[in-house]
């Protein structure tokens, strides 16, 4: 599920959710057996990715905050939500911090990728109460849906 953001009618930028468990996950193709997870951890998972706000529109953490409370807020109002995860650098993963998740594994490879992962987790409640504060006025969630194109 992709979820876009409005502000004055503009789209200023969008979020992806993608259910765990199904593996459909760049989190789930970084989990091994080495990685350990709080319990209960994978009942209800998404992974949140694709976190993307037009530059011009980058003040700050509360713009951000506002944005992943809409999100997780659509989200949760169509789907059980348990847990959230995500696959970042060690910049992202600092700030993914400010807004209740955790570290839960460093440096973690991709078979076959140059690139290294942070893997980050946070109870959905503890998400919510993170980013629940300041939100900017008549800032709205927009559905995106993909449409599909059949040949000519």
């Amino acid at each position: 599920m992709a979820v876009g953001f409005e502000w004055r009618g503009e789209l200023i930028g969008t979020i992806r959710a993608v259910p765990m468990q199904f593996g459909l996950t760049l989190v789930e193709k970084l989990l091994g057996p080495d990685i350990t997870l709080p319990p209960g951890a994978l009942k209800h998972s998404w992974e949140l990715s694709r976190l993307v706000i037009d530059p011009g529109c980058r003040a700050g953490p509360d713009l951000l905050r506002c944005c992943l409370h809409l999100g997780l807020s659509f989200l949760s109002s169509h789907a059980p939500v348990g847990n959230l995860f995500g696959a970042c650098t060690p910049p992202l993963a600092r700030l993914y911090q400010r807004f209740g998740y955790e570290v839960v594994a460093r440096n973690v490879p991709l078979p076959g990728h140059p690139r290294t992962y942070w893997l980050v987790h946070g109870p959905m409640a503890r998400v919510m109460a993170a980013v629940s504060g300041a939100h900017p006025q008549k800032i709205s969630t927009t559905t995106i849906q993909k449409e599909n194109h059949h040949g000519p």
